[in-house]
């Protein structure tokens, strides 16, 4: 590998200047080269010298100035300020948080490229360049004339910004500072009075420090070093050195770059996995390869920085140290994450409620400040069981009481000033902290969340106007969002882990490139700007293409001097959506090995398969605890749909009554059938209940059709507990279910015709009655217990005889009812097909325990789908009912037996309804 650009510059530095270095200043492009740089000087001097002044530009500007800049969240406060000042009608704060920060953006612009704001700001119809807005008509629409009264406060807002600047030592941006330092070339000159100043490795420059930059060309001798390549600078199309052709123009200079991408040898290997996870795993296994003098030359640098913890938790341990110049975001730690999401639901908190999957995640949150998972679980099933798809304050607390782990997070619901909101967070950090766990990454963020909220706490104490929740919520935002979890380590030796930024003026023998992928490297634009876009192209003004030109010489600069490049990108990205190679890694692929034969290009496709993760389970043995399970199951009692789910899917029966799964723990905020159902049956349920021992009569059918909205809507409250019901597809069902009780209604008034008829007085003997029967062990030599059990809906008696009555939300098919006369009964226990018979069978089986005759026993089905067939009774083709019971009961033995005698529990592949299975899930 040939010698890094930085220890050319230390070359150059100890021959002009020797071992004193005290009048000299070097500004670079990032603090890590700054350390590079030192580094180098101590290599080549070996003893004690006097090190420059290391700058990089917002710290020179600052020197230069004696101002501070200020931070982001002072520059949104003295705009506001300003803003109020000079708007007749200002929104409040909650309000203008919500496009200031692009207004500040588009105000930094105006000073970098040193914008004539004087004629930016005039009214626009007097803008020769706008004239095709139509804004010198004489009559505007409405939007035209706020646009024009929104540009005339931002020009007054602007330069009252001026003039509050003006008045403070830390109330500018780093733009603004750079601009008044052009103005105010005696500051630069006191500064360096006997200095020299170099510019080492700077990417580009903006017109504002262009224009610094000659001032301090006048005051001092002065250098400026570039680090390019003629692969870019000499060809018109690449833009990588768009910057440096524009600038040898402008000053007439001619750029002398070396051209090591055309004569350097090169491998370069494009790494393609299928997921961000991949690409850690192959990063993993390539740094395990390297020997420790590699390590020390390599650098892993991240163009998605999502990828920082995946990565840290993937590598081996090297016999290097590693050093992670990025460090982790603040905002991605889990109590960052907690205290955000809290805030935000706080401050969006619609019509006094919260969305629970916002309650949801701040739970799941919540796990990281030591709140039980079991007790998590609990509260989760809690709201799916009823159904909470809005929350409100209250509902928040009661859930969270009920549990001693989370009882502590209950004052956080209750309704409280922002500061006092505030003041709780601060403390349950404060007692986190107490705790002093070993977790030195956690330790470090809980004390920079602490900070952070000291300086929320005093901002919103200083400036009433913040003291929303809103407010709160934003400026939690501005100040938390920049901080990062920074690692003690040695900066400059060892495997470097850095983000692109920082690898500017850096120079490595191997570079691995992670993330590489188009919505990361380059990425997509910011492009919010209040100032038209054809505004900026007349002022010279940045547009997407110059950040572009940014990224892609970072890219290509980072590479130049390596000799072993190593790209790595997928085709999911980190938040699981479709993407591509980076178009840089698709240009270098078509142009470098044409222009460079030495060039060695390799591609890999790669899927890392995560041992851990089982195949999918088709077979589980039945083993002793399998048959203990079966015992109480089946001395408990074995239900209908039990037998059916067995008939459908052995496995899918073990998973639901072996192991005891419960229902899915998901709220339906579009209701399910299940609940569509149980709606429709609480509505009967609760009619027929006050007609035990009698039946209602047509008046009280007549009355229920008057009620049946209100009835409806009743039992919505109590099944489908929210109170943001209505509309959408809940609103269709509910209609749909009204319409479906009506017609069971009309359907009930003829049978009270036809019983009047035949003068029969029916008689509702029951409502939801369970229903069981032991089968007699002797009977069949058993030596354990079998037992059924059911519920029906309803059990009337008419005429001597008995009717058992199920309703159905779903269609019944013709053959569901029907036994046919060469049919054997005990087959049924093997056909899934059979499953409505084999329950209309167990309700007569079962009924008869009381002594009942089973051929005065009627069951039928009561399909809401197909209502016009009214009752669907069981049709045994004259068979002798007593017959079929026996046939039943002994097919009951058989099945029960076989399944005792069975190896394992497979899966039915033909069965497409399994909830458990992996293979078929849910259909």
């Amino acid at each position: 590998m040939q010698k890094k650009f930085l220890e050319e510059i230390a070359d150059k530095l100890i021959e002009t200047y020797g071992t004193n270095f005290s009048k000299v200043a070097v500004v670079l492009p990032a603090n890590r080269a700054k350390l590079f740089l030192k580094k180098y000087l101590h290599q080549k001097i070996n003893g004690p010298f006097w090190a420059p002044q290391l700058f990089v530009f917002p710290e020179l500007v600052q020197w230069l100035s004696n101002h501070k800049i200020g931070s982001q969240l002072n520059q949104l406060l003295l705009f506001y300020n300003a803003y109020n000042k000079v708007v007749a009608e200002p929104e409040p704060f909650e309000q203008f948080v919500k496009w200031a920060p692009t207004v500040i953006n588009d105000f930094n612009d105006i000073d970098q490229y040193l914008v004539d704001s004087k004629a930016l700001f005039v009214n626009l119809r007097n803008i020769d360049f706008v004239e095709q807005w139509s804004l010198k008509s004489d009559n505007l629409s409405p939007s035209q004339e706020r646009y024009i009264s929104f540009w005339d406060d931002l020009g007054k807002t602007y330069f009252e910004l001026e003039k509050q600047r003006s008045a403070s030592q830390d109330a500018f941006s780093y733009a603004s500072l750079t601009r008044w330092l052009c103005a105010h070339p005696q500051a630069i000159q006191q500064k360096l009075e006997n200095m020299n100043t170099w510019f080492v490795g700077i990417a580009s420059l903006t017109p504002a420090e262009e224009e610094m930059v000659k001032l301090i060309g006048l005051a001092s001798p002065t250098q400026l070093l570039w680090d390019a390549d003629a692969y870019y600078t000499d060809d018109a199309l690449n833009n990588a050195g768009s910057f440096f052709r524009n600038y040898a123009a402008r000053n007439h200079l001619k750029i002398n770059a070396a051209d090591n991408f055309s004569t350097t040898p090169k491998l370069v290997e494009l790494h393609q996995t299928t997921t961000p996870t991949g690409e850690v795993l192959s990063v993993a296994a390539k740094l395990a390869m390297l020997t420790p003098d590699e390590l020390n030359n390599t650098a892993v640098v991240l163009a998605d920085q999502s990828l920082t913890e995946p990565l840290m938790s993937a590598l081996p341990a090297l016999p290097v140290p590693i050093n992670l110049a990025l460090g982790l975001p603040l905002k991605g730690h889990a109590i960052s994450k907690w205290i955000s999401t809290l805030l935000k639901m706080k401050a969006t908190n619609k019509k006094d409620s919260i969305h629970y999957t916002e309650f949801l995640e701040w739970l799941h949150l919540s796990e990281s400040l030591g709140v039980s998972r079991h007790e998590l679980v609990q509260i989760r099933k809690e709201i799916s069981n009823r159904v909470m798809v809005f929350l409100r304050p209250k509902d928040c607390i009661g859930l969270l009481q009920k549990h001693s782990s989370t009882a502590k997070w209950m004052h956080l619901f209750e309704d409280a000033p922002p500061m006092e909101l505030m003041e709780k967070l601060r403390a349950a950090l404060y007692d986190l902290l107490a705790l002093k766990n070993e977790n030195a990454i956690l330790q470090t963020a809980i004390v920079k969340l602490m900070e952070c909220m000291d300086e929320v706490l005093s901002t919103v104490h200083n400036h009433a106007f913040t003291n929303t929740l809103v407010g709160l919520e934003k400026i939690w935002q501005l100040v938390s969002h920049g901080e990062q979890v920074h690692f003690q380590g040695e900066p400059v030796h060892g495997l470097q882990v850095l983000s692109l930024v920082e690898t500017r003026a850096l120079d490595f023998q191997n570079v691995l490139l992670v993330g590489a992928n188009e919505d990361t490297l380059p990425g997509k634009a910011q492009d919010q700007t209040y100032i038209p876009w054809d505004i900026r192209y007349e002022l010279k003004m940045p547009l997407p293409d110059d950040r572009e030109a940014m990224y892609a010489y970072s890219m290509y600069r980072l590479i130049q001097r390596t000799s072993g490049i190593f790209i790595y990108s997928s085709s999911v990205s980190s938040d699981f959506k479709g993407t591509e190679p980076s178009r840089y890694i698709l240009q270098l692929k078509d142009e470098l090995p044409a222009r460079n034969a030495s060039i060695t290009w390799k591609e890999y496709k790669q899927r890392f398969d995560d041992a851990a993760t089982e195949k999918a389970v088709e077979s589980i043995p039945n083993d002793d605890f399998a048959k203990q399970q079966l015992d109480s199951l089946f001395a408990s009692g074995i239900s209908p749909s039990a037998i059916g789910k067995y008939i459908k899917c052995p496995l899918d029966f073990y998973y639901r009554y072996i192991i005891g799964l419960g229902e899915a723990e998901q709220v339906e905020e579009n209701m399910d059938a299940a609940t569509f159902g149980s709606i429709i049956h609480t509505v009967l349920e609760e009619f027929y209940l006050s007609f035990l021992n009698h039946y209602p009569t047509l008046d009280d059918i007549l009355t229920l059709e008057s009620e049946i909205t209100n009835k409806l809507q009743d039992a919505i409250t109590k099944i489908y507990s929210t109170h943001e019901l209505a509309g959408g597809y809940n609103q269709l069902a509910v209609s749909i279910a009204e319409d479906m009780l009506l017609r069971f209604l009309k359907h009930e008034k003829k049978e009270l015709e036809q019983y009047a008829q035949q003068n029969l007085q029916p008689k509702v003997e029951g409502v939801e009655v369970g229903l069981t029967r032991e089968v007699d062990m002797a009977k069949y030599g058993l030596s354990k217990p079998i037992k059924m059990r059911g519920k029906v809906d309803r059990l009337d008696s008419i005429a001597g005889r008995l009717r058992i009555v199920d309703y159905k939300t779903g269609k019944v098919d013709n053959d569901a009812f029907e036994i046919k006369e060469s049919e054997d009964v005990k087959a049924y226990f093997s056909n899934w097909k059979k499953e409505k018979i084999i329950q209309l069978l167990s309700y007569i089986y079962m009924k008869g325990a009381d002594g009942a005759n089973p051929e005065n026993i009627d069951a039928a089905f009561y399909s809401f789908i197909n209502h016009s067939r009214g009752y669907t009774y069981l049709n045994s083709n004259g068979r002798n009912r007593a017959e079929l019971m026996e046939e039943f009961e002994k097919g009951l033995v058989q099945w029960t037996q076989a399944v005792y005698n069975s190896d394992s529990f497979e899966h039915d592949p033909d069965s497409k309804y399994c909830q458990y299975c992996p293979k078929t899930g849910t259909n």
